[in-house]
């Protein structure tokens, strides 16, 4: 049977999303504080792109594409959520721009708040980034793309949403083959540069040199898989699991390590909910919510997102899933917690 070759990337000149996430887990490893796991939520991301400008990378397998709007280019942030709930198809476009001494990838992502006048979003993709190299491989594997959205007017939220994308490994496929055939070794980020130029005065705008032919419809599918950042080194080693001889019964705990210095925290918020809680909840969020928030800021002062993330998980092994969701909502906006 036929087989396609696989794509060779050159050797990455950045590392991408997942791995320094991958190096925290490494380092987390080796410190041995709980599970080696690391969660935090997309906030953190946007905290450093800027408007208007796409960034596509992969997660945990998925494709993704982050979007901060500005107020100039979307007034309002309740026009995302207007135009998701018309489930209007995106529109992406991705084009082999090899004009330039550096050959690049051109994506120009449709919004469609107005389906008389889109919003395009242009962006030339290095495919000597990490970033880049993770999404295409995710995209040629599953045309999935978890999109997260952020505006400048938002203070808490974000849109997630995920999109199927029928076809697009074919053309992405077909405009890399392209790309790479004429990116050459001796090429520098001066010449990336100096690409980008040349392709914005070949293209004046974003809705400039549209080929049709190499357009894919993004087609709402739900919500996203990568709702926060959640990444697991175990599961990308997918080290084999070892037969318990333990009776089934209550869920064993997801920590690998007691922290001895974290476990008071464990203790006094599980004093807390005893003291506190109702027959609809823990009582994080009722009586008990002026002191869990203390707590959590006592966490975050001395042991930051990390040891709120140990509590948490403590918590939802000594107390169950319900009551480490509550925790999860009470400790919103601590630090860079997001419930």
């Amino acid at each position: 049977m036929f087989r396609r070759q696989k794509l060779k990337f050159p050797p990455r000149t950045s590392r991408s999303l997942e791995d320094g996430l991958r190096k925290s887990q490494q380092d987390q490893a080796m410190a041995a504080i709980g599970e080696y796991r690391t969660i935090s939520d997309w906030g953190n991301v946007f905290e450093t792109r800027p408007f208007d400008i796409p960034f596509y990378t992969a997660l945990n397998d998925r494709a993704c594409i982050l979007i901060y709007f500005s107020a100039r280019s979307v007034p309002r942030a309740e026009i995302i959520g207007q135009t998701l709930g018309s489930r209007r198809p995106w529109i992406l476009h991705t084009a082999a721009f090899l004009q330039g001494s550096y050959p690049l990838l051109r994506c120009n992502l449709v919004f469609p708040d107005n389906p008389q006048d889109p919003f395009f979003l242009e962006s030339p993709l290095n495919l000597r980034g990490g970033d880049v190299q993770d999404f295409c491989h995710a995209i040629l594997a599953d045309e999935y793309i978890d999109v997260i959205i952020n505006h400048e007017q938002l203070s808490k939220g974000l849109y997630t949403c995920a999109f199927h994308a029928p076809g697009l490994s074919s053309i992405l496929r077909k405009e890399l083959e392209q790309v790479l055939k004429n990116l050459k070794q001796t090429a520098t980020e001066a010449d990336f540069n100096a690409s980008v130029r040349k392709m914005e005065s070949v293209f004046p705008s974003g809705s400039a040199g549209i080929d049709r032919a190499k357009c894919t419809r993004l087609m709402l599918a739900g919500d996203a898989q990568n709702k926060i950042i959640e990444y697991s080194m175990t599961d990308k080693k997918k080290r084999p699991k070892k037969k318990s001889t333990k009776p089934l019964g209550k869920q064993q705990s997801t920590t690998k390590a007691r922290h001895p210095q974290l476990e008071p925290y464990v203790q006094r918020l599980a004093e807390l909910s005893r003291r506190t809680a109702t027959s609809s909840g823990a009582g994080y969020l009722g009586a008990g919510e002026e002191q869990c928030r203390k707590i959590g800021e006592e966490i975050d002062a001395q042991w930051h997102f990390e040891g709120m993330v140990y509590v948490c998980d403590r918590i939802r092994d000594e107390l169950g899933a319900a009551a480490a969701r509550e925790l999860e909502y009470a400790w919103d906006g601590i630090g860079s917690w997001r419930g």
